[in-house]
C-alpha cells in the first residue's frame, strides 16, 4: 500500500476519497489543492485474526482442539499532513474527516507495486480518524492515524472482483 495512491469508496463508487496520490506533490504546496496527504505506515495488512475451536477434555487435562479459521484483519494507516498555510492544512483535516466519517462496507483500493493490479480490501472503519496537532518551527503539519477493519483477509481485484493473488483462496 504505502508508494501507491489509496482511494476509499463504496460499493456503488460514491464519495470516492483518494490520498497518496502523488499528484499534489509535497514539494508543490503553490498549487491546489495547497496540501498533500501522505500515507507513510500501514500496520496489519499482511496479517489476518485467526480463530480456532475448543472444547475441554472432560475428567482430564487438555483441550481438544477443533477447525482453525482466518477471519478479518484490522488495518491501520498512518501519516501527515503537510500544507502551505494554516487554511489549508485544516482544509485537509477537513478531507480527511470526510473520508473517514461513514463506517458503512467500503474498498480500500491501492495499486500493488509489485506487480502494478489494482486491487481493494472489503472494510469499514472502526476506529475513528484522529489528527495530532503540533506546530514546530514554522511547519504545517499534522500527523493523523486510522483503523479500518475487513471483513475478510483478503484482496480482491478491482477488474472482476475475484481474490488475488490467487494463492490466497
Amino acid at each position: 500500500m504505502l508508494g501507491s495512491y489509496i482511494k476509499f469508496y463504496t460499493f456503488a463508487g460514491a464519495d470516492s476519497w483518494t490520498i497518496n496520490d502523488h499528484v499534489s506533490h509535497p514539494l508543490r504546496h503553490a498549487e491546489s489543492p495547497y496540501y498533500f496527504i501522505s500515507v507513510d505506515n500501514v500496520d496489519g495488512a499482511t496479517n489476518s485474526d485467526i480463530s480456532y475451536e475448543s472444547h475441554p477434555i472432560p475428567n482430564a487435562t487438555g483441550e481438544k482442539s477443533g477447525d482453525v479459521f482466518r477471519r478479518g484483519k484490522t488495518i491501520t494507516l498512518s501519516g501527515k499532513i503537510t500544507a502551505l498555510n494554516l487554511g489549508a492544512l485544516y482544509t485537509g483535516v477537513d478531507y480527511l474527516q470526510n473520508m473517514f466519517t461513514e463506517t458503512g462496507l467500503r474498498k480500500l483500493v491501492f495499486k500493488r507495486l509489485s506487480d502494478n493490479v489494482v486491487v481493494y480490501y472489503k472494510g469499514r472503519v472502526n476506529q475513528d480518524l484522529t489528527i495530532v496537532e503540533t506546530f514546530q518551527d514554522g511547519k504545517y503539519a499534522f500527523d493523523w492515524v486510522v483503523g479500518i477493519r475487513t471483513d475478510t483477509p483478503f484482496t480482491y481485484n478491482l477488474s472482476g472482483d475475484a481474490i488475488y493473488p490467487s494463492w490466497q483462496s
